[in-house]
C-alpha cells in the first residue's frame, strides 16, 4: 500500500515513480485508488467525491476542469483499467475531485497512469485518402493524389514512427520528400516522414478503436521523372521501412504491402481531389508521454535581451517552442569595451510548490550562474531567482601588444575564431534547461580595391559611384602604385645605356621604352588597394584599424602589378576588336608611329608642368578618389 497525501493506491503489482507521482501497469491490469477521506465524513458525502480519470493531450495540457469528470468514476474508490490500445507510455492523469471544488491538476492532489507493454507493428494498409481516415483499401494509384498508410501498432502509444519509402519495382531507388507541391525548388527534400502513434477509430467498424499511426502521403510527380532516368516506364511500386524506438525495423516490401503508382492516361478517374500541399516531413503528436511537465515546480519561458537586437524567446510552453530541447543556444557579439548587458528571464517560474527535497530547488538556484561568475564580476541575480544579466566582454587576445599576424589567423573567419562560452543550468522538476552563452568577437576585415574611380563624384558619376574617403585617414590610407618601383627600373635602363646603343634601332628603343614605362605608372596610379582589420569598435564608425595593405606593402603591390597586366590586356583587345580592316590602313613605316607618340609623349610632359605650376604649385593626383 502506498500513501500519496490524500490518496491511497491498492495493488501489488504496478510499479511507482515517487519523484515524478507515476504509476506503470501492464496492459489491462487494474489500479485500486481510495481517497483518505477524515474520518467523520458520512457515507453520502464520500459517493459525492468524483474523479479526473483522462488520457492527458497536451494540446489542452495540465488544465482539466470539472467537465472532464469521468461519468463513471465517483465515490472514495475507485478501480481503474488502462486499456490495452493506450499500451506504450502515454499518460493518463487520475484526481478525486470533492464536491464544490474544481481539479488542481497538480501532484501529488492527483497522479500519473501509464501502460507499458510488448512493442511492436502489427501490419500496414495502403488506403484511400479521407479526411476521417475511412477510405477504402487501395492498390494503384496516380501522380498528384494522397494515399494514407495506416501502421497499426501494439505497446507504441505515444511514440513516433519514422517511415522511409522506396520503389521496388526497379532497383530499390529510395524516395525523397518535397512540401512544395509545385516542386520547383528541390534544395530541401526530407528522407523521412514522421508520425505520433495514437487511437483512431477502425477503418471498418467505427464502434471500435485501435491504436495505430496514419501517414499522408503525396504521390509527387518528380518520383515519376526520377523513375524514367533509371527505366524506361514511369511507373513505380512504393514499399518502405519503418522505426520507432525499442523495436526492430518494420519492413513491408512483400507484393501484398506494395502500393503501385502510374501516371493518369485519358480516360482515368481520381479517386480524390489533387493535393494542394506536399509532404509533411515531421508532424508533431499530441500525446503526452513526458510526465515531468506537469509538475508545479516549474517555469514556462525563458527569454534572451541584448540592446541592438529583439528579444528572443528560447522556450515557452505556451507557444510550444523548444518544449523536449534541454539545450538553449545563445549567441552575442561582443566589442572589447562593451557595457551592453545581456539579461536572461524566466517566465512564471514558481518553485514554492517543489515536493522533492527542500534544498533542491529554491528560488536562490533556479538559474545557476556559477560558471559566469567565475568568468565575470558583474554577474547579477534578481531576488526572486528569476533573471540574470552580465555584460558578455570578449577576451581579446593578440591586441595588447598587438601581433598582427596572429591577430589575423586567430580572427578572420575563415579561420573560425574562437568563442568565449558559457553554460548556466536553469532548475525546476517540471524542465531542466541549459541556457548556452557563446560570445562572438566583434572583428571585421575589409578589401578595397580602387580601380580608376573619378574625381568628380557629382552629376552622371554620383548614380554609379558611392563617394568614400578612404585615403584621408592614415590608419585607412590606400597603397597606391608603383613610382617606387618605376623609379629603380629607370635608373637600371640608365645604367644599361652603354650596352644599349650598340643595339640596333637604339633610339626608337628608348623612346619605345619611356612610352611603356609612362603607361604602367599611369595605370598603376589608377589602382589603389586596402586590406584592413578592425576591432574594438567604440562606435559603429570608430574602431581601432589595422592597415595590413601597408604594413605588407609587397602584397599590395603584387595586386597592383596584376591589375596592370590585366588593364594592359584589355587595352590590347580592345585596339584588336576596333581596328579598321588593312585595305583601309594607310601603311606607315614604324619609325613614323613611334615618332608621332613620342611627340605625344612630349606635349603631354610639357602641358603637365605648365598646369602644376600655374595652380597652387600642388601636383593633382589623377588617381585620388576624392580630389
Amino acid at each position: 500500500m502506498i500513501k500519496i497525501s490524500n490518496l491511497i493506491l491498492i495493488s501489488h503489482n504496478e510499479q511507482y515513480n515517487e519523484a515524478n507521482y507515476v504509476v506503470t501497469t501492464q496492459p489491462g491490469e487494474y489500479v485500486d485508488a481510495k481517497v483518505d477521506v477524515p474520518a467523520e465524513m458520512t457515507k453520502e458525502e464520500r459517493d459525492q467525491i468524483r474523479w479526473v480519470a483522462s488520457t492527458v493531450i497536451w494540446d489542452r495540457g495540465p488544465n482539466f476542469t470539472i467537465e472532464n469528470l469521468h461519468e463513471n468514476a465517483s465515490g472514495s474508490r475507485i478501480r481503474v483499467k488502462m486499456h490495452e490500445i493506450y499500451s506504450g507510455g502515454g499518460l493518463a492523469w487520475l484526481e478525486p475531485v470533492f464536491p464544490g471544488e474544481a481539479p488542481t491538476n497538480k501532484t501529488p492532489n492527483g497522479i500519473f497512469v501509464r501502460s507499458t507493454g510488448r512493442k511492436g507493428i502489427a501490419k500496414i494498409e495502403w488506403r484511400e485518402y479521407k479526411e476521417k481516415h475511412n477510405g477504402g483499401k487501395a492498390t494503384e494509384k496516380f501522380y498528384g493524389q494522397y494515399v494514407e498508410l495506416h501502421v497499426y501498432t501494439q505497446g507504441l502509444y505515444g511514440h513516433n514512427l519514422h517511415l522511409r519509402l522506396s520503389d521496388y519495382l526497379y532497383g530499390n531507388k529510395d524516395l525523397t520528400f518535397d512540401e512544395d507541391t509545385n516542386e520547383t525548388n528541390n534544395d530541401h527534400l526530407a528522407t523521412e516522414l514522421i508520425q505520433q502513434v495514437k487511437i483512431y477509430e477502425d477503418a471498418g467498424n467505427p464502434n471500435r478503436k485501435l491504436q495505430k499511426a496514419i501517414f499522408k502521403i503525396y504521390l509527387e510527380h518528380r518520383w515519376m521523372r526520377l523513375a524514367a532516368q533509371y527505366t524506361r516506364g514511369q511507373e513505380i511500386e512504393i514499399g518502405g521501412v519503418l522505426a520507432a524506438e525499442g523495436i526492430k525495423p518494420f519492413h513491408f516490401t512483400d507484393n501484398k504491402d506494395l502500393l503501385r503508382v502510374k501516371k493518369k492516361s485519358p480516360g482515368d478517374t481520381h479517386a480524390n481531389p489533387a493535393s494542394k500541399e506536399g509532404n509533411k516531413p515531421v508532424v508533431i503528436g499530441n500525446v503526452m508521454t513526458e510526465v515531468a511537465h506537469f509538475n508545479n515546480c516549474r517555469y514556462n519561458g525563458i527569454t534572451k535581451t541584448y540592446p541592438g537586437t529583439e528579444e528572443a524567446t528560447l522556450f515557452s510552453t505556451k507557444q510550444d517552442i523548444n518544449l523536449n530541447r534541454k539545450i538553449l543556444d545563445v549567441g552575442v557579439v561582443s566589442t572589447k569595451d562593451s557595457n551592453k548587458k545581456l539579461t536572461i528571464s524566466l517566465q512564471e517560474a514558481d518553485v514554492s510548490h517543489c515536493h522533492r527535497s527542500k534544498d533542491l530547488h529554491q528560488k536562490e538556484t533556479i538559474i545557476d550562474a556559477t560558471e559566469l561568475q567565475a568568468a565575470y564580476d558583474d554577474v547579477e541575480i534578481s531576488e526572486d531567482g528569476t533573471q540574470l544579466s552580465f555584460t558578455p566582454v570578449y577576451p581579446y587576445e593578440h591586441i595588447e601588444p598587438l601581433d598582427d599576424v596572429k591577430f589575423f589567423t586567430t580572427y578572420f573567419p575563415a579561420f573560425l575564431p574562437p568563442e568565449a562560452k558559457f553554460t548556466i543550468p536553469v532548475h525546476s522538476c517540471a524542465f531542466e534547461k541549459e541556457v548556452k552563452i557563446a560570445i562572438h568577437p566583434d572583428v571585421a576585415f575589409a578589401l578595397h580595391l580602387h580601380i580608376g574611380k573619378p574625381k568628380d563624384f557629382s552629376g552622371k558619376n554620383k548614380n554609379y559611384y558611392r563617394k568614400v574617403n578612404l585615403d584621408s585617414n592614415p590608419q585607412h590610407k590606400l597603397v597606391r602604385g608603383l613610382k617606387k618601383e618605376m623609379k629603380w627600373v629607370r635608373e637600371i635602363s640608365k645604367e644599361a645605356k652603354i650596352v644599349k646603343r650598340h643595339l640596333p634601332n637604339a633610339t626608337l628603343n628608348s623612346i619605345v621604352e619611356e612610352i611603356v614605362y609612362d603607361y604602367i605608372e599611369k595605370t598603376a596610379e589608377d589602382i589603389g588597394v586596402g586590406l584592413h582589420g578592425y576591432h574594438s569598435f567604440g562606435t559603429a564608425n570608430q574602431p581601432t584599424i589595422i592597415n595590413y595593405a601597408q604594413r605588407y606593402e609587397w602584397i599590395s603591390k603584387t595586386m597592383i602589378i596584376t591589375g596592370v597586366l590585366l588593364s594592359a590586356a584589355v587595352d590590347a583587345l580592345i585596339i584588336y576588336i576596333t581596328r579598321k580592316p588593312a585595305s583601309a590602313v594607310k601603311m606607315t613605316t614604324t619609325w613614323q608611329k613611334v615618332k608621332g607618340a613620342y611627340k605625344i609623349r612630349k606635349r603631354f610632359v610639357s602641358h603637365k608642368k605648365i598646369i602644376e605650376k600655374t595652380l597652387s604649385g600642388k601636383p593633382i593626383d589623377p588617381a585620388s578618389p576624392n580630389n
